[in-house]
């Protein structure tokens, strides 16, 4: 039965992305080598094989920016992405300091910031947005987005 579900169920890639929260509620956000069209978004990765979505989250937050000590609080949303086709979650995780020292992955990342609702940057992908709006709609920061600068394009 087993060898059967492996053989005939198909295999999906599942992306996790964090929305980390440092103790004033400012979300860090990370401009991206590799995705040219919309470039800020938040930290995140594939996940492993064996590996849940929060060890994820956290390995690719010590990753990208050198930030070892968020607790992941909860759940934020899950999406289906078509190109490249895989089930995307996001995670809320939370910093207890004001702004930590940023550490990025030169190779994946060329710069990281802490941003408050009047400094997000525009052209975000929609999990990015609601990961954002979700976020900070638990800590009663009101965001909206302007829907003019949700990107096509997911990279």
């Amino acid at each position: 039965m087993k060898t059967g579900i492996r053989l005939l169920v198909p295999k999906h890639r599942i992306g996790v992305n964090i929305v980390c929260l440092d103790s004033e509620n400012h979300i860090l956000m990370l401009k991206h080598t590799f995705h040219p069209l919309v470039p800020w978004g938040l930290p995140g990765g594939w996940m492993d094989p064996g590996e849940t979505p929060e060890q994820c989250a956290l390995r690719e937050l010590q990753e990208e920016t050198g930030i070892a000590n968020a607790i992941i609080s909860e759940t934020l949303a899950f999406f289906r992405n078509s190109d490249p086709d895989h089930l995307n979650i996001i995670v809320m995780a939370h910093i207890d300091a004001k702004q930590p020292q940023i550490t990025v992955d030169e190779v994946e990342i060329l710069e990281g910031e802490w941003i408050t609702p009047a400094t997000v940057p525009s052209q975000l992908t929609k999990h990015t947005i609601v990961g954002i709006q979700t976020a900070w709609s638990r800590k009663n920061i009101h965001f909206n987005f302007p829907a003019d600068h949700m990107a096509v394009s997911e990279f």
